[in-house]
């Protein structure tokens, strides 16, 4: 999956514009980024992505 679709998806679901799914996809990215990068732990699991 493209980000261009997880995009698409994100708006469908969320009934969200477009621009709006993209801004929330790349605050998602940036603050798990910034935590790991802080040495944090971000667990992404089976629970949250079945």
């Amino acid at each position: 999956m493209t980000k261009k679709q997880l995009v698409e998806k994100m708006a469908e679901k969320a009934s969200l514009t477009k621009a709006d799914a993209e801004r929330a996809l790349d605050a998602f990215v940036s603050a798990i980024s910034e935590e790991l990068a802080a040495g944090g732990r971000c667990p992404v699991n089976r629970r949250l992505f079945p």
